[in-house]
């Protein structure tokens, strides 16, 4: 149990082609580096919001989520001190549950 993560994708027993190989780097060079997010218009919507609200636009904070999210330095918010909890609960609560 110690070295279970709190990720349930990383503790999860996936299939072997669930990534795909990696490409050679000049072929992965020569394409285009756009990097494009398929989500609900919900959710694209507060993800509009958001980068807005951070004065950056929505691909320069999904970028930044993403390389977060690479890089395992997303903390999960039942991972933060109560306070912190409390707080970041009281600034959501306006907002309409997501419909995933």
């Amino acid at each position: 149990m110690a070295n279970q993560t709190l990720d349930p994708l990383a503790d999860a027993d996936l299939p072997a082609d669930y990534m795909p190989e990696r490409a050679d780097m000049a072929e992965a060079k020569a394409k285009e580096r756009t990097f494009r997010t398929g989500v609900t218009n919900d959710i694209y919507f507060r993800l509009e919001k958001e980068s807005v609200e951070r004065g950056i636009k929505p691909y320069g904070l999904t970028q930044r989520v993403m390389t977060l999210y690479a890089m395992r330095k997303l903390v999960y918010v039942r991972d933060l001190p109560a306070e912190l909890q409390t707080a970041i609960a009281a600034h959501y609560a306006g907002q309409p549950p997501l419909v995933i």
